[in-house]
């Protein structure tokens, strides 16, 4: 036993915390694709196209910071991007013509195939196995959301 007063040093660990997942990352987006399927319209397809957008930049920037695959990165905003569409083609929001003439996948990579290009992709990833784990997880959140 020591003395009062004194006391035995206690070693301490300040571990990083864990790192978020890409799921963590995007987040907030899953939440928005929630609310729009329990009927939450957008208010303008240009605003909403910029929200998305600007929310997609800035998963990018810290998957980035986080030391994530380019490939994981680009899969995830391309197959987040064709859950946002889907999303938004198969509701009867008021911006759902407009968003179909200016989808977001045609947007941010060119492509209006996303149904299909989405599959392709994650086939792709799934070859690849437990090294695009990351992606592999955004894509299944977007088949559960989807």
């Amino acid at each position: 036993m020591l003395p009062p007063g004194e006391h035995t040093p206690i070693e301490r660990t300040h571990d990083a915390a864990p790192k978020p997942t890409l799921v963590d990352l995007l987040y907030e987006g899953f939440y928005m694709v929630f609310l729009l399927r329990n009927g939450k319209s957008p208010t303008t397809c240009a605003d909403f196209s910029d929200r998305v957008t600007a929310f997609l930049t800035e998963f990018e920037r810290q998957a980035k910071k986080d030391d994530y695959s380019p490939d994981d990165i680009f899969d995830s905003k391309y197959a987040f991007s064709a859950l946002v569409d889907e999303a938004v083609l198969s509701s009867n929001f008021p911006l759902r013509d407009a968003w179909e003439r200016h989808p977001l996948q045609l947007t941010l990579f060119g492509d209006q195939l996303a149904g299909e290009h989405f599959f392709d992709r994650l086939e792709r990833a799934r070859d690849k196995g437990k090294a695009r784990l990351p992606s592999l997880d955004v894509f299944h959140m977007c088949l559960l959301l989807g």
